[in-house]
């Protein structure tokens, strides 16, 4: 379970990596006639100063200087650039870091730079209360790559490594937490440089595009646990997993379920079926078909959406179309859009049907459909004769071909 959401700060709540190599530029330009190249100074993005000007002060022979000595010339330069206005605030992190705080989780920064910095950092944006824990990697005997930093803020959040995620978006960040043992998202910085996040669990752009829910549906996943997608007053909509198999048996066992569906694989097909669907769906479209369980955990159905490139149709079947968006213009094509089709798909167990589960599950997940993944309008493919699945898709809303 999430408990813990742990924090980078330089490139992840102040884009402060192009400010640094500014000053550092400037420094060994005007006092030593060097130009810093900046696929050198990328490998030290995430890491301690120390690492950085020790190296620098190795590379370029700066014998007559200690590390410290260069390092606090830079930032007197660092100072003067920033005095007035700061660094600036990574867009839309602070909305984040409320909302998270607001909903329970106990919140840290590890990052490599001094206190001093992190403090005055989180002070300038208004966020700095927000924060249960610092810890800054001039405490670390090992930096990063090493997980030192980050076991260290889990230890002062007193959590455990598995229930923190870490937002990082360097690979020296990304190694040290998945080296931690805990779930990481990588945030693509393109003033981080050219950074290789191949290690994070997933990758995004811009705070203002994920939430809460998308950072605990990572930590999920990260751990091979199904993801609570929402609840409604009687049922909750989660992803599926192996242990739902006997479940699934059971109600595909019924001919009035096959009857307008198709049936489940043998068992171990089946299995190996909802393995894949996991990894390849949930893990790359963040949403699928979902199950459908009762709030004391009894499994009655499963329902979602699917995407489709192309929405095909048999002789026995008819297509309904319900538009989520109304403010679509009306000469749009109701038939497909350049985004491929969407799809519903639901089954209830015949022993609950007719108490109005499926009208309540199918409800929330195009709430959801609409209000979290924008998805436009959504289709239904139903056999003729399935005069309940009809009923049930036009109580939606669902207009069906004529």
């Amino acid at each position: 379970m999430l408990k813990a959401v742990i924090f980078d700060m330089d490139g992840v709540i102040v884009d402060s990596e192009p400010v640094h190599f500014a000053a550092d530029c400037k420094l060994l330009k005007d006092r030593f006639d060097i130009d810093l190249d900046y696929e050198y100074y990328r490998e030290f993005i995430g890491s301690t100063v120390k690492k950085m000007w020790e190296s620098f002060r190795e590379t370029y022979k700066l014998y007559g200087y200690t590390w410290e000595e260069l390092s606090g010339m830079a930032d007197m330069i660092l100072e003067n650039m920033i005095s007035e206005k700061g660094y600036p605030e990574i867009k839309g992190v602070s909305d984040i870091v409320k909302d998270l705080k607001g909903k329970g989780y106990v919140i840290a920064v590890a990052s490599s730079s001094s206190m001093k910095a992190i403090i005055n950092n989180l002070k300038t944006i208004g966020i700095l209360e927000y924060f249960d824990a610092i810890v800054s990697g001039m405490e670390m005997e090992n930096p990063k790559p090493a997980p030192d930093i980050f076991l260290k803020a889990a230890e002062r959040l007193n959590v455990n490594p598995r229930e923190c995620i870490v937002i990082e978006d360097s690979r020296n960040g990304v190694s040290g937490a998945k080296a931690a043992g805990m779930a990481c998202l990588g945030f693509i910085n393109p003033n981080s440089g050219n950074q290789d996040l191949s290690e994070a669990d997933y990758l995004f752009e811009d705070f203002t595009n994920i939430d809460e829910a998308f950072i605990r549906m990572v930590h999920n996943h990260c751990f091979n646990v199904p993801w609570r997608v929402m609840e409604t007053d009687r049922l909750v909509i989660r992803e599926m997993s192996v242990n739902d198999i006997d479940s699934l048996i059971n109600i595909y066992g019924h001919e009035e379920i096959t009857k307008y569906t198709e049936g489940l694989y043998p068992r171990e097909e089946e299995i190996k079926y909802i393995e894949d669907y996991i990894k390849n769906i949930y893990g790359f479209y963040e949403y699928g078909i979902w199950i459908v369980e009762t709030r004391d955990g009894n499994v009655i159905g499963r329902a979602g959406i699917e995407y489709h490139e192309e929405l095909e149709q048999s002789s026995d079947e008819i297509r309904g179309e319900l538009i989520l968006n109304k403010s679509m213009k009306d000469n749009e094509s109701h038939m497909k859009n350049s985004m491929g089709f969407h799809q519903l798909g639901y089954v209830i167990d015949v022993d609950y049907q007719g108490m109005g589960y499926g009208y309540e599950a199918c409800s929330f997940i195009l709430r959801y459909a609409r209000d979290i993944l924008r998805i436009d309008r959504v289709y239904v493919r139903i056999h003729r004769d399935n005069k309940k699945s009809i009923g049930l898709a036009r109580k939606l809303g669902f207009v069906f071909d004529k």
